[in-house]
């Protein structure tokens, strides 16, 4: 966490170089987000030992109640979820301050956000740091309704949308999209209709576990689909310019970094946004069923939203780092590999065996494996929606459930986030994380 912190600081000069005179008022704007951001982290580190002192049974409750004073839970849920909101506000700053260098007018939305809902936490939860954040977002807006002339639509963004549409490259993405998603659903249907001798009887017996069925089956393929769509996207935005040899030529415009990457990576997230709104009839075909509600396709929406971003984010990082679209695109997807299926694979494998080997007797090494597998979990985006979907029917919760350890004949509560929920928030740390880094490999390209 030190590390981000550092390279967070030390990118805000690089970012400064390419804004022009027009937009130095939007520098110190900028600047406020990002020592928001800075210190949502810093409070997030002390939070965790904060945490870490309780496991040792050192009781910090105080200081607990005084970050969520109006919460009626536990002082471990109310210390989670304190972590979270924190962990959002950083996110959402962080990228609020990336979209106002780019002058990109969903900035107003960013910061909006972070005014309402923290003012939402401070009047429902007694969120005391939100009373920060409302205060230094309202400034913000304030400091943008003065400059706003210099925002306008991202000129790279209208040039990457318009050029995609209009070949037939698309819209036969697209199609082929559409049919194998089809295709895969009659697939799975099918074999309900081969098997049942009555399939009136059958369907009125088992709607709901048909309905969920279908479902599970509709977001898994989509979501397979996704993971490969949104790399091959974005990892040939910036080796593409560079092969054509027209990398160099966009640095005698007026367009900052900022401003080229966002064009870059929203031109390709609207298809992968066209994409997820397409299927969205094919998902609620599970709604004839039964057995789905709209929470969980609203779940399942955010999960693939977040997980086309995340990558997007990815391939644009290799796309200013390496030389060639071949080199890009095989490193994004052994990283994907590695990131989603490898290293959870992996953590939850040894959290295992040690759990096994130490049993019950160390509070510390339960927490760990506890949590560890709790997180190795939440990496994987269709390990998560499983997940979620299965806590969201038995325990009823969309947001946060305990389990129970048996640590030394005592019985010991874990708040655990929903998987939806840490997914979330992990992948789009990541892909803030991506973002900074990129913006610093092209300053790096563009001196060398």
């Amino acid at each position: 966490m030190g590390r981000v912190f550092l390279m967070i600081n030390q990118l805000y000069e690089p970012l400064t170089d390419s804004v022009s005179l027009l937009d130095q008022s939007l520098l110190p704007i900028a600047n406020a987000l990002r020592w928001g951001a800075v210190a949502c982290g810093a409070f997030m580190v002390a939070l965790l030992g904060v945490a870490l002192l309780q496991v040792f049974g050192l009781s910090l409750e105080w200081v607990v109640t005084a970050f969520l004073f109006r919460f009626g839970g536990g002082h471990s849920v109310s210390l989670m979820l304190v972590m979270v909101g924190l962990g959002f506000n950083m996110v959402v700053l962080l990228v609020s301050m990336l979209g106002v260098l780019a002058r990109e007018w969903w900035a107003w939305g960013g910061i909006l956000a972070i005014v309402v809902c923290n003012a939402v936490a401070v009047v429902g939860l007694g969120f005391s740091v939100g009373i920060v954040l409302v205060l230094l977002g309202g400034l913000c807006l304030f400091r943008l309704g003065q400059a706003w002339r210099v925002f306008r639509v991202n000129p790279i963004m209208l040039k990457e949308g318009r050029g995609r549409m209009r070949g037939l490259r698309s819209f036969v993405v697209l199609t082929v999209y559409l049919l194998m998603m089809s295709l895969f659903l009659l697939l799975t249907y099918l074999p309900y209709v081969l098997t049942t001798q009555n399939l009136d009887q059958q369907i009125s017996s088992a709607t709901g576990l048909i309905g969920r069925y279908l479902f599970a089956a509709v977001v898994g393929i989509q979501m397979l689909l996704i993971v490969f769509i949104a790399p091959a996207l974005t990892s040939g935005a910036i080796t593409h310019e560079r092969e054509r040899r027209t990398f160099d030529l966009l640095w005698t415009t007026l367009l900052g970094k900022p401003t080229y990457l966002m064009g870059k990576l929203e031109g390709s997230l609207s298809f992968i946004l066209l994409l997820l709104l397409a299927a969205i009839p094919l998902q609620s075909i599970a709604f004839l069923f039964g057995g789905v509600s709209q929470t969980e396709i609203v779940i399942a929406f955010v999960l693939m939203s977040v997980t086309a971003f995340m990558l997007g984010t990815l391939g644009l990082y290799f796309s200013a780092t390496q030389t060639r679209s071949l080199g890009a695109n095989v490193r994004t997807y052994m990283v994907v590999v590695t990131g989603a299926v490898g290293v959870p694979a992996g953590v939850s494998l040894v959290l295992t065996i040690l759990g096994n080997l130490v049993g019950d007797r160390y509070l510390l090494v339960q927490v760990l494996v506890t949590y560890g597998q709790h997180i190795s979990t939440s990496l994987n985006p269709l390990v998560a929606g499983i997940a979620t979907q299965e806590i969201l029917r038995t325990e009823q919760s969309i947001w946060y459930y305990e389990v129970s350890r048996v640590v030394n004949g005592q019985v010991l509560n874990l708040p655990l986030l929903s998987p939806w929920l840490l997914f979330c928030l992990i992948y789009l740390m990541g892909a803030t994380i991506c973002l900074i880094a990129t913006l610093r490999a092209m300053r790096r390209v563009q001196e060398g």
